[in-house]
């Protein structure tokens, strides 16, 4: 219980090291480009996010799952789109109850969490008092990360943001970098005011959460399935703009 006396001075630390003012706090990341960006030179053209391109029938076209290659005699056109990376992990009592989101993703039983409590992101079912709710946690509220006088050995970048349902409903669907620009967008405000910063998410299949992880990334979590204290997630990795 003495370890809340902490939170007030957690707010100071996230504005410090993520670059937050703490009169108007804000996710160290900016937002997604919703329009088309353009590099022009004489002899080529990039452009990003273009909904449609004319080409002349004496152009070639190369179309892959990711980008759109057009190229003509003078110039040529790369739209970069690629597929979202989603993966699904598994929090239980009896399995794996704490995750690192970042990278490849991994799980971890509270034996191995213990030499990288620096890492870990999300929490369920770790099966004490602190984590006893049917709930997924950030380290901040779970004693396993504070020694016996209080220091806490976790990472400080973490929080959470609940989704609100119209941009959850785009993230629950899309496949593709471009369907998430403007729902991406929407939710980077939330972040601005700390007091939409959350330590804990209630489990309910469908809900959909924003993660600012340990090594700042952003990822958004589904709460796909539930089960006896057991959550399925699929974490979707946000490309980097």
């Amino acid at each position: 219980m003495a370890k809340f006396s902490l939170f007030p001075t957690i707010a100071t630390v996230l504005c410090a090291v993520m670059f937050l003012s703490c009169s108007s706090p804000e996710i160290d990341e900016p937002p997604l480009s919703s329009s088309p960006s353009a590099n022009i030179s004489s002899s080529s053209v990039k452009t990003s996010l273009s909904s449609s391109v004319e080409v002349p029938s004496s152009s070639s076209v190369k179309v892959s799952s990711s980008s759109v290659n057009i190229s003509t005699s003078s110039s040529s056109i790369t739209i970069n789109d690629p597929d979202l990376v989603k993966k699904t992990i598994t929090l239980s009592y009896s399995g794996n109850s704490y995750a690192d989101i970042d990278g490849n993703i991994v799980t971890y039983k509270l034996v191995d969490a213990k030499n990288r409590l620096d890492k870990i992101d999300l929490i369920a079912y770790c099966g004490n008092e602190w984590c006893s709710d049917n709930s997924i946690y950030t380290p901040l509220i779970i004693d396993l990360f504070y020694t016996e006088d209080n220091k806490y050995l976790g990472s400080e970048e973490v929080f959470f943001l609940e989704i609100p349902p119209a941009q959850a409903s785009i993230f629950k669907t899309a496949t593709k970098f471009s369907e998430i620009v403007d729902a991406y967008n929407d939710i980077i405000y939330l972040s601005y005011d700390i007091d939409n910063y959350l330590d804990e998410i209630s489990v309910a299949a469908g809900k959909v959460f924003l993660v600012y992880t340990s090594e700042e990334n952003v990822r958004i979590v589904i709460i796909k399935t539930t089960g006896n204290q057991s959550v399925d997630l699929e974490v979707i990795q946000i490309p980097n703009n």
